[in-house]
């Protein structure tokens, strides 16, 4: 049974997303001028505000969510009660559970029932571009070992439809037009618009648009564009000095404004010592744990360094990374380290596109 009508199958709005666009390839060097104007205007910003950037702010709904998934705390007491929320609450509980084979019957009860609400992010987990469909969907390696061992699949023929990547499209039009950026950037992508010469300044200057009004995955999309891992080199690189710096110059605005993954990428970026200890302590005051793990592995073996960023982590996650080795230091250490913890203002940097791979 369809949870939408019938009509939604006709649509016409996916046809008219694709923009046919022509023209040869462009060339990122010329990118670079294009740019000169925005990086001139924000490169010396530095903003105070640590949630300048990030998707919800304390006092949000589910700002405290958020955090803890970042934070790697997504055990029973942290999306439990999604369960009993609104729309948006179900679908988080479908995302966090949808690696549970057990709780596929669930994860697709609670994907509909958002769906129903009005939520297209629940519409797309549907679609054939969703991570359910991929997982479970007609077709999927799980919805094959189902039906060997006579398992029930009653869902896998009502996903996948096309007609759920219609009513997605729908409900991010509606959000579009309310302002939504994020929802603004799903259609942008549609277009094609960074795949010829022709439309390639107008594309550019949307990314520069959404990073203007703070929201910077477009920017950090564009980034991984002209800077890119290289196993040969075991780090980034890109094809010209400067790209290079172009890239440089966009994770830093984006640093500059709180943005924890354009932090994180900077770090590794660039070479300054002096730079590296700063952007290590502004990633630490707005909670990224992936750095505080980064150099929890740095420090010695049971040292006192390595047990105070052991501690930090598990104020945040509720869990030692590893189980610590007692000391006469340990009492001050973590003391020192459950201070800190309390000090942290997180930024969110995670929404409804987020893969994720990339929550924490």
């Amino acid at each position: 049974m369809m949870y939408f009508n019938h009509a939604l199958r006709k649509l016409a709005v996916v046809a008219s997303l694709v923009l046919s666009v022509s023209g040869c390839a462009p060339n990122p060097q010329d990118d670079i001028p294009l740019f000169k104007t925005f990086i001139a205007e924000n490169i010396d910003k530095v903003s105070e505000d640590p949630y300048i950037s990030s998707t919800v702010r304390p006092g949000d709904a589910l700002y405290r969510f958020f955090v803890q998934l970042q934070h790697g705390r997504v055990k029973e007491e942290v999306y439990e009660p999604l369960k009993g929320g609104d729309s948006e609450s179900k679908l988080w509980y479908a995302k966090l559970s949808l690696p549970y084979n057990e709780l596929r019957g669930e994860v697709y009860q609670f994907l509909t029932e958002s769906m129903q609400a009005g939520n297209p992010y629940a519409a797309l987990e549907l679609s054939e571009q969703g991570e359910f469909c991929q997982r479970y969907g007609k077709g999927s390696a799980r919805s094959k070992l189902f039906n060997k061992m006579g398992l029930s699949t009653i869902y896998e023929s009502d996903v996948c439809d096309e007609a759920y990547f219609e009513l997605a499209v729908e409900g991010f039009e509606k959000l579009a037009q309310q302002g939504d950026l994020r929802a603004q950037y799903f259609f942008l992508k549609q277009k094609n618009w960074d795949q010829s010469t022709e439309t390639r300044a107008e594309y550019i200057q949307e990314i520069i648009r959404f990073a203007e009004a703070h929201y910077y995955q477009p920017l950090m999309d564009y980034v991984g564009t002209i800077l890119f891992y290289s196993k040969e080199e075991n780090k980034d690189i890109s094809n010209t000095q400067e790209q290079h710096e172009l890239a440089i110059k966009l994770l830093t605005i984006a640093s500059n404004n709180n943005y924890i993954p354009a932090i994180y990428k900077l770090y590794f970026a660039t070479i300054n010592k002096d730079e590296k200890e700063k952007l290590i302590n502004k990633s630490f005051v707005l909670g990224d744990i992936r750095m505080i793990k980064y150099q929890l592995f740095k420090e010695q073996g049971g040292s006192p360094e390595q047990y105070y960023y052991n501690a930090i982590i598990k104020e945040l996650s509720g869990h030692y990374l590893f189980s610590p080795e007692k000391s006469g230091k340990e009492p001050d250490v973590q003391l020192q380290a459950e201070k800190f913890a309390e000090s942290i203002r997180s930024s969110v940097y995670i929404d409804g596109f987020t893969d994720s791979g990339d929550w924490n």
